[in-house]
């Protein structure tokens, strides 16, 4: 499982010294990992579609949407660690989506020449870092809440 907790004690912390620089990067590549994921889960949910089965298409539809919702939600954090402004997650969409498209691109593409074993590889990653996704929502659910009560 991926561990957000080093980004989110950064987020606390006052100007980074070098180890909280890399914490920052991890936290990027993360992001990237949550994006591909994002394009995993979309083409699982295709396969699911074609095979008659949309319950399943649905749920595998709605974690690609959670895998791209944690990977604005770490974009997001990363630019208030290094001093951004505060902007909506949908802001860092444009560094997200694109992975999305092309993981699933990819893989449709690994598809049609035969190979399954990168399909099977990246959903075993992806499995993985699930409970890191529902973390991140948790926290965004959270952050929702708190917002919406005024603390």
């Amino acid at each position: 499982m991926l561990s957000l907790l080093p980004l989110l004690a950064a987020l606390a912390l006052p100007p980074l010294n070098a180890e909280e620089e890399q914490t920052l990067k991890n936290g990027a590549a993360q992001a990237d990992a949550f994006a591909d994921c994002a394009g995993v889960w979309d083409y699982f949910s295709l396969l699911a579609r074609e095979d008659g089965k949309p319950a399943s298409a649905e749920h595998l539809k709605n974690l690609g949407n959670g895998a791209q919702t944690t990977a604005l939600w770490l974009h997001a954090n990363i630019n208030t660690v290094n001093g951004g402004p505060r902007a909506p997650y949908g802001a860092w969409l444009p560094m997200v989506k694109p992975r999305r498209e092309a993981t699933t691109l990819r893989l449709l593409s690994a598809a049609e020449l035969g190979d399954a074993q990168t399909a099977a590889a990246m959903i075993k990653d992806c499995q993985a870092m699930l409970d890191s996704q529902q973390y991140a929502i948790d926290n965004i659910r959270k952050d929702t809440v708190e917002q919406q009560i005024g603390r």
